[in-house]
């Protein structure tokens, strides 16, 4: 029998989901869940049955979390109350693995070919034979799971889709294909291996290895960094990039060089590419981690978010994080300094907040959000400190000692160029803040910001008159 279909629209309120009861209401499972996990599941706003089509308005839950590893880690940590042991029992994994989902032959043959194809040391089928028929003792835990998570369905505030919810699902089930098997129960890691046979071989071995595997020592390849823009950019030190990265010069485990190649290839700094070359060669695997969060979280880029600030779209995407706006703002040696594309006021705060800044002009031509930068100024008591203007800033240039000129990114590198040039020619000293990839002007100094996880956030050009 065919899955009833349920049609999904949105409007300001959050998102409608119809088709008939049979398709919509097994989703208010979710709503039984205990109440601390109610924040995972959007709440249903109102219900309407309009010609026998129920429509189900609920809580728009954001966009796809950036990091879909980072929701199920809290999901994790929030069940572990609820968690209730079956009796343990002692059987060979073999008979562990077919009993737990998903359903599939375990061809040892093939797990071994996958396993070659991605470049993994492979442990003899002797060996993975005699590691099925160990036996090993367990019990099984049930409690609230999400059977049938996928990325798209973790969004930044929670799960979109409750059909598959269940309230005494075995633990493991809803994790196995974004966790790691380290750190987590047994019973985890079996979970994370019947997935991870059938849909990835390198975490299938590290599982394997958990489950008493003898392999090999992994062998280590001598990794050897070029960075083509080092000689041009001085100021990107190399261990800056290797941190980006994540590996060493060196030698390196063959799965830390394979994520950092990926990264590499994913990476342009200041218009240059990252190359490694390593001995012997590895093909890159893909970081699914590793790239910056859009919809970043408020408290991210302003630490008084609840009380109050206002940020629109456009700020909510190209703010500079109040921690990295601070860093910027303590490297200034001026006592004026001239915020010439202001925004939602990240960077006019900052700098106000500063005791050897005497003075700060915040411009912002745009009126919404110019009044949204006065009003997180005053958030932030800093409104009285700080002379506002509102002027096309390639147009006018008040005196100031220092600019920092942060313009939309939405321009393209043509007009950026031009924006840089022209402030180069009306101030003596600034800085501008640029996307990772932006072509940087030969010779030019620049400073590199990233997240919390080393992803590189943006680049920050500089010059200066001395």
């Amino acid at each position: 029998m065919p899955t009833p279909k349920v049609t999904i629209t949105h409007n300001p309120k959050g998102v409608i989901r119809s088709g008939s009861a049979n398709s919509i209401h097994p989703e208010d499972v979710g709503t039984t869940l205990p109440s601390p996990l109610l924040s995972f599941v959007p709440s249903c706003i109102q219900v309407d049955d309009i010609d026998d089509t129920i429509h189900r308005l609920e809580s728009h839950m954001g966009n796809q979390h950036p990091n879909p590893t980072n929701m199920i880690e809290s999901w994790w940590t929030e069940r572990l109350m609820y968690w209730t042991p079956t009796q343990a029992k002692t059987q060979t994994l073999r008979k562990w693995l077919k009993s737990v989902t998903p359903h599939g032959k375990l061809s040892v043959k093939d797990l071994r070919q996958s396993l070659k194809k991605v470049g993994s040391d492979v442990p003899s089928s002797k060996k993975i034979e005699h590691l099925l028929n160990t036996d090993f003792t367990m019990a099984l835990h049930h409690g609230p799971t999400h059977n049938a998570l996928t990325p798209r369905r973790i969004r930044e505030q929670g799960f979109i889709c409750w059909r598959h919810a269940r309230l005494n699902g075995t633990r493991g089930s809803d994790m196995a294909p974004f966790v790691d098997p380290h750190d987590y129960p047994i019973d985890v890691q079996l979970h994370i291996l019947k997935w991870s046979w059938f849909n990835d071989p390198s975490k299938a071995l590290r599982c394997l290895t958990l489950f008493g595997l003898q392999t090999e020592p992994t062998k280590t390849n001598t990794v050897h960094v070029h960075i083509d823009h080092i000689t041009h950019h001085p100021n990107i030190a190399t261990n800056t990039v290797l941190k980006i990265l994540g590996c060493t010069l060196g030698n390196n485990s063959v799965h830390i060089v394979r994520t950092a190649m990926y990264r590499a290839k994913k990476l342009s700094l200041g218009g240059h590419p990252i190359t490694i070359s390593t001995t012997p060669p590895v093909e890159a695997k893909k970081d699914s981690a590793f790239f910056l969060p859009r919809r970043r979280k408020p408290e991210a880029l302003f630490h008084k978010w609840t009380e109050g600030i206002q940020l629109d779209e456009e700020g909510r995407y190209s703010l500079t994080p109040e921690r990295h706006a601070h860093t910027i703002a303590k490297s200034i040696q001026h006592n004026t300094v001239y915020d010439a594309f202001a925004g939602c006021g990240g960077n006019t705060i900052a700098f106000a907040q500063q005791p050897h800044i005497e003075q700060v002009l915040s411009n912002e031509m745009d009126t919404p959000r110019s009044k949204m930068c006065q009003h997180n100024a005053s958030i932030y008591d800093v409104y009285a400190s700080i002379k506002w203007t509102r002027h096309d800033a390639l147009r006018y240039f008040p005196k100031a000692a220092f600019v920092f000129v942060d313009p939309p990114w939405a321009w393209g590198t043509d007009k950026m160029l031009t924006c840089w040039k022209v402030f180069n020619q009306n101030y003596k000293n600034g800085i501008m803040k640029v996307p990772i990839d932006f072509p940087v002007p030969i010779g030019t100094e620049i400073d590199i910001y990233c997240t919390d996880n080393n992803f590189p956030s943006f680049l920050v050009m500089k010059w200066s008159s001395i």
